[in-house]
């Protein structure tokens, strides 16, 4: 199985995690027409069930030995499509129709995950706004106190400015 995410600048999938599977990562491309499938899921909002898998144009002759049937369900947020579940067998048939209500479940809980992610991000940038800078700014003064020892305590008072500011 393998969770591939969509970019959010080109809208390509990229495999993100690939877990109980013989596949590697840097292959799925090679294996299977991610775009193509993640294109169908979306445009049905339903999982994609191949019993066959080999005999569909978007899985490709070198993934025979380790797809023979393939679920491909989406991850769907609140305003947007995040990606797609993939889960594959060795065995044509493989899947009954309770794994693959498992695995829509499974892409449902996964969507809010990324979801809730991408939420807490925002949270913390409004509760926090300007703290990429204010790290920066500690980074240079550091620098700036290993480049320069005469010049120490003013180095020092700034830092504790810095660190008043954060508290």
């Amino acid at each position: 199985a393998w969770l591939a995410i969509a970019d959010p600048e080109s809208g390509s999938l990229k495999p993100r995690v690939v877990a109980g599977s013989k596949i590697d990562p840097d292959e799925i491309h090679a294996m299977v027409d991610l775009n193509a499938l993640y294109a169908e899921a979306t445009s049905t909002l339903h999982p994609i069930i191949m019993e066959e898998a080999m005999r569909d144009h978007r899985v490709r002759a070198k993934a025979s030995r380790t797809i023979s049937s393939l679920v491909v369900a989406p991850l769907v947020g609140r305003d947007k499509f995040l990606g797609a579940l993939f889960a594959c067998k060795e065995l044509v048939r493989g899947f009954e129709r309770d794994e693959v209500d498992t695995i829509s479940i499974l892409a449902a809980q996964a969507s809010l995950a990324i979801e809730n992610a991408g939420l807490v991000e925002e949270q913390v940038e409004r509760e926090h706004p300007g703290r990429e800078e204010r790290v920066v700014d500690r980074v240079d003064l550091n620098l700036a106190c290993a480049r320069d020892e005469n010049d120490r305590r003013e180095v020092e008072e700034q830092r504790d400015r810095f660190e008043e500011r954060d508290a």
